[in-house]
Order: C-alpha cells, then structure tokens, then sequence
C-alpha cells in the first residue's frame, strides 16, 4: 500500500501544477506575495533540477519573479478595466 502512495504523489503534484498553471492564464486570480515567493522557488528548484540532469543547460533566473509581478499587474489592470466597465466611469 504504501508504494502505491508514494507513485501518486507525481499524479497528485500534476494536479495541483496544473491549477496553479491554469490559474495563471486566467489573469483573474490575485496572488499574494506569499504565492508569488513560493511560485519563484518552485519554478527556480524545477529548472535547477533540469539543469542537474541535462536537460537544460540554464535559464534566466532574475525573469522568474518578474513574471510573477507582471501577471500580478496584469490582473490588478484587468480588475480596475471590468470596474470601470461596469460603473461607467472613465479612465
């Protein structure tokens, strides 16, 4: 029983990968620094991992917490746009 717990654990990260990812793309989702922090870590231990096997051989590692500020900026933006929208007021 237990093996079979521990071959779920990458059908289960998949998973919740792909909320985050999912999430991401919707640009409607506010993320708090906390997220926007451990998002950075994931993403920087993934790629070093790609990079210990070869796979890659190095990426730029200041992009990845921008991406995350811009997506944060991109939701604020879109929310402020649908307010606007919905109230009538101008920009």
């Amino acid at each position: 029983m237990q093996s079979n717990t521990k071959e779920l654990i990458f059908v289960e990260v998949e998973r919740n990968l792909n909320d985050c990812l999912n999430k991401l793309e919707e640009f409607e989702y506010k993320i708090s620094k906390e997220e926007i922090d451990a998002g950075t870590r994931m993403f920087r231990r993934f790629l070093e991992y790609c990079i210990e096997l070869g796979i890659i051989d190095e990426y730029w590692g200041a992009r990845i917490p921008s991406i995350f500020r811009e997506y944060s900026d991109l939701v604020e933006r879109k929310k402020k746009a649908n307010d606007i929208m919905n109230t009538g007021d101008s920009i």
